[in-house]
């Protein structure tokens, strides 16, 4: 459902943005792989915040409104 709400033309330009969503899915992985339980894996996917903090998404809305928050604050 959320990727249909992403412009994935505009998404697609962005190999930095494609590279840092890629890293997240592979170290998001590892850590699913190496944990006992589900639990314990998604404590840990959630340090990996830093990973995808300024991965630009474009909407087909094109509001972007996430685009225009400073998502850093929610990490303190």
């Amino acid at each position: 459902m959320f990727l249909r709400a992403i412009l994935k033309v505009e998404f697609e330009k962005s190999i930095d943005d494609q590279e840092r969503l890629r890293e997240f899915v592979l170290e998001s992985f590892k850590i699913v792989v190496n944990e006992s339980s589900l639990k314990e894996a998604g404590n840990k996917i959630k340090d990996l915040d830093y990973i995808t903090l300024n991965i630009k998404v474009p909407s087909v809305s094109k509001w972007n409104v996430i685009d225009n928050l400073d998502l850093s604050l929610l990490l303190k």
